[in-house]
């Protein structure tokens, strides 16, 4: 197998029933982030875009973004998946990517620290720090 082939978690090929049950071990019991999981599992990517994914569910659920950045946490917690984070035009930190991944594995932490950084680079109170 190739090196750079970036397989999806064990997660996204369970079925409906599997992932119900995947979820309530992390405390996921909200229906709207039980069913936005099922779309992510369905529609997985090595990364998704945050911005297209709740875009393309305006309607479905109330809050969608909400929900979303709620299952999230919720994911982030069990190292599961996190969301990045980028800046705005306007200067604000906005919800970039969503990355799902097995539990602690490397591309995770890739994601993390890499996120941790940017937003500690494009904090005005550290001058030192910058990717230039």
């Amino acid at each position: 197998m190739a090196e750079n082939v970036i397989l999806p978690p064990s997660y996204i090929r369970f079925d409906k029933r599997q992932r119900e049950e995947f979820l309530s071990q992390f405390g996921i019991t909200a229906p709207a982030q039980r069913d936005l999981f099922h779309q992510l599992c369905s529609f997985w990517k090595p990364v998704m875009d945050f911005d297209a994914f709740v875009g393309a569910r305006l309607g479905q659920f109330d809050h969608v973004e909400n929900e979303l950045v709620g299952l999230m946490a919720r994911l982030k917690t069990a190292k599961l998946g996190l969301l990045t984070t980028r800046r705005s035009e306007g200067g604000e930190r906005r919800f970039d990517k969503i990355i799902l991944c097995e539990e602690a594995q490397d591309r995770y932490w890739f994601y993390f620290l890499q996120d941790l950084l940017v937003q500690a680079c494009d904090n005005p109170h550290n001058p030192y720090l910058t990717f230039t």
